[in-house]
């Protein structure tokens, strides 16, 4: 909250707000860095669970010049009792009509909704209390999902994650990067390391380092233990098992591989679900459901291949080349980037 709101008292009044653009603006003037978390609710126990963790984490914040929001679409009145429940110390926003959650694109979208019924149904099919649960359609203009963004001081975007809601991760509700995770980063971000000697990859050589790094293992294994924080590690563990399929010689091999990608990556709720587009689902879905053998060709994952390998560069690779892991590795492959 601006100084304005702070300076009198730490009382519930002066940190918890309803959204104002200009007083959100005046709030990422005034500090180094702000993160906000975006979460569901307070009905939500993983959101309270996550809110409770960022306690500890406020003073650290403070003292490296940041702020830390939480915000949810709950009315003001609502974000009140959840900040006195949980006797929080960080400031809550209540941003009713999900201007932030829209312009981050992290509102619930019909394609979300419609795995929220999914989700709702088989929770009530397996007797689990859904009262909490239809909170989240009292909303007015939607729900937000889990996110976490970070901007600095002159108000530019330099870090965002976000959980797509699936069955999977019970629509958002668990698999969220820890706010310390992305602390560290943040701090890392800020340190004269990465401020003062920031690596510069050679033009053009992006995308040929990210295909290095997912190949060699040795420096995939770093990349997956980025990724494993961020809860995105599926999408190359995906990646490695459609390239041993497509290598694949004898029909029972491939029929065997195709199978197990499948049932491990592709079906709803399966244990490793991955984020495709619906068309891309579809067209696996509709070729798994034919009655009759057929030997699945080599390009059969072609398509959802590609959509998990965009991901992984345009998001989370993004994400890692921020982290301190990314720039120990230099000194491996020291020919993608540039002498200073």
């Amino acid at each position: 909250m601006p100084k304005s709101r702070a300076s009198s008292s730490n009382s519930t009044s002066q940190l918890v707000f309803p959204f104002d653009k200009n007083e959100f603006n005046a709030i990422i003037k005034e500090n180094r860095f702000t993160i906000l978390v975006f979460y569901r609710g307070g009905w939500c126990s993983v959101c309270k669970d996550q809110l409770c963790k960022i306690n500890p984490l406020y003073s650290k914040i403070k003292k490296m010049g940041g702020e830390i929001i939480a915000i949810s679409a709950e009315s003001y009145d609502t974000s009140v009792e959840t900040f006195q429940d949980l006797n929080l110390s960080f400031p809550l926003l209540s941003d009713e009509k999900n201007n932030l959650a829209k312009k981050y694109k992290v509102e619930i979208t019909d394609r979300k909704a419609s795995i929220w019924d999914k989700f709702l149904t088989i929770a009530k099919k397996a007797g689990a209390n859904v009262s909490p649960l239809q909170k989240a359609n009292t909303y007015q203009e939607g729900m937000s999902q889990p996110a976490i963004v970070v901007f600095d001081q002159t108000g530019d975007l330099i870090f965002s994650w976000k959980k797509f809601p699936l069955l999977k991760n019970y629509y958002g509700a668990t698999d969220r990067m820890a706010v310390e995770d992305v602390l560290n980063i943040v701090e890392f971000m800020l340190s004269p390391t990465y401020t003062e000697s920031r690596l510069k990859i050679k033009d053009g050589k992006d995308s040929e380092l990210f295909e290095h790094i997912i190949i060699t293992q040795k420096l995939k294994e770093k990349f997956i233990a980025h990724l494993k924080k961020e809860y995105n590690y599926e999408l190359l563990e995906f990646v490695d098992d459609v390239r041993q399929f497509e290598k694949a010689v004898t029909l029972e091999e491939k029929t065997k591989l195709a199978n197990l990608i499948f049932d491990t990556y592709i079906i709803d709720s399966s244990k490793k679900e991955l984020n495709l587009a619906s068309h891309v689902r579809n067209h696996l879905v509709q070729f798994f459901g034919k009655d009759q053998e057929v030997c699945p060709p080599s390009n059969l994952f072609h398509e959802s291949l590609m959509h998990a390998k965009t991901i992984l560069y345009t998001d989370c690779f993004n994400r890692f080349k921020k982290t301190k892991d990314f720039y120990e590795m230099v000194k491996d492959i020291p020919q993608f980037f540039t002498t200073p």
